[in-house]
């Protein structure tokens, strides 16, 4: 009798450990699911601010190019869309250079956390 009872036990102590092991996997695979999806995410997020940052810097040579005329008639007002597209485009670059380390350290294997989140701002 004893003897049933010591193979129960471990066959429910087996059973435990396995159940576990399949948690843990599971577990694990959810969490390269996520890094998967923050890093496409990321990635998009790059992209967008790519096109930004050329847009941005195409306004800012279209008005810097303008002729000297005209530019001296809204130096004013042309002179403010100079010094917010320059401001743009380094809060862009940053954001830019912010999300390829992240996008860097997620793909190097370390555990990053993954709840990182980004705050938007519009220009």
């Amino acid at each position: 009798m004893m003897e049933n009872d010591e193979m129960e036990e471990d066959l429910n102590s087996t059973t435990n450990a396995m159940s576990n092991l399949s948690l843990d996997r599971n577990a694990q695979h959810q969490i390269i699911h996520d890094l998967n999806r923050r890093l496409v995410q990321i990635t998009h997020e790059i992209k967008q601010m790519n096109n930004k940052l050329k847009k941005d810097t195409e306004e800012y040579y279209r008005i810097l190019n303008q002729d000297s005329e005209d530019f001296e008639n809204g130096a004013t007002e042309q002179s403010h869309f100079l010094v917010e597209y320059e401001r743009q485009i380094s809060h862009l670059e940053q954001e830019k250079k912010n999300l390829e380390n992240e996008k860097d350290r997620g793909s190097g294997g370390s555990s990053g956390s993954s709840s990182t989140h980004f705050h938007r701002r519009g220009f």
